[in-house]
């Protein structure tokens, strides 16, 4: 009889094992809205051609636009112009330890602006987007211990216009 019983209970404690085992937690690659792909090489400028062609009005108008990327000495982005068909933005990009901490956007009337704050493992906790000088949203994450976004909380403090 005791000899039946130890089967028995090797299976059952191997069935817990593998419970255990797949409750663990699992850390889940990001991809945060300030990274780019890394680059290989030493670049300094990409240009993007794009050619819009109108879907829903009824017009045969080909709208081009011209976006151009330049890089700084770590492959970040330093600045980015794009120019359409009724406007220029430009935007740069600023860094501290490889990390993004502030975009500012300028074109013919407005400045908009991105300010980002990290935890002590590089992970974005707040980023905060401001419309000629007010501020528009903040945006706040929490992480679990293996990095991975737990909680997101979006707070919009004005009226866009």
């Amino acid at each position: 009889n005791n000899i039946k019983t130890k089967p028995l209970k090797i299976l059952f404690l191997l069935f817990i094992f593998v419970i255990l085992i797949s409750c663990r937690t699992y850390k889940i690659k990001q991809d945060n809205d300030n990274q780019t792909q890394k680059l290989i090489g030493n670049i300094t400028k990409i240009k993007i051609i794009t050619y819009n062609y109108p879907l829903f009005r009824k017009d045969t108008i080909i709208r081009k636009s011209i976006t151009e990327v330049y890089f700084n000495s770590d492959n970040q982005i330093k600045l980015q112009i794009d120019k359409r068909e009724k406007y220029t933005d430009s935007t740069f990009y600023f860094y501290k330890n490889k990390n993004l901490q502030k975009t500012i956007t300028k074109n013919n009337t407005n400045i908009n602006s991105g300010d980002f704050f990290y935890d002590n493992k590089n992970n974005i906790v707040k980023y905060i987007h401001s419309y000629s000088g007010e501020i528009y949203l903040i945006k706040e994450s929490k992480y679990d211990i293996h990095n991975n976004p737990i909680e997101r909380t979006y707070k919009k403090k004005i009226q866009h216009p």
